[in-house]
């Protein structure tokens, strides 16, 4: 939730900054996303906190795998 609020200060304060992707019917996704995200903090199920740890942990790995992906093909340019 805290990155989606940083993303939309972020774009307020700085409207010209470049950036690399563009946000479709912005800003409804975000509301949107931190909408459903406090329903899965505050919901007493404990199914959908259990649901909200599973993407946060899938997002980390493909974060994770994505970075070193780019890095082994920066290096293997490097080396070119």
């Amino acid at each position: 939730m805290a990155q989606i609020v940083g993303a939309v200060i972020l774009r307020r304060r700085e409207p010209t900054r470049p950036r690399p992707f563009r946000m479709w019917l912005y800003p409804l996704p975000a509301i949107f996303a931190v909408g459903l995200w406090g329903y899965i903090v505050q919901s007493p199920r404990k199914g959908l906190k259990v649901g909200g740890l599973y993407v946060i942990a899938a997002g980390l790995i493909f974060y994770f795998v994505r970075e070193w992906l780019l890095k082994r093909s920066q290096r293997a340019v490097a080396h070119q």
